[in-house]
């Protein structure tokens, strides 16, 4: 069982009528399916072309 305040409420009810769903609950498992299901944001990653642009400022000193 969850406790909802009266805002969470009245807004899982305005996206429960918008996505022609049955409940409050299947409306809660739907938000959190399509939020979980969703890839984390670039700014989050690394991509390939950050790896690749980071280059030591120096060169590093050869090993005798």
């Amino acid at each position: 069982m969850v406790s909802l305040t009266k805002e969470m409420k009245d807004a899982l009810e305005e996206q429960r009528k918008k996505r022609l769903l049955d409940s409050i609950p299947e409306t809660i498992r739907t938000i959190l399916s399509e939020y979980l299901s969703k890839p984390e944001p670039e700014a989050r990653t690394i991509s390939e072309t950050q790896i690749k642009r980071e280059e030591p400022s120096e060169p590093l000193a050869k090993h005798k």
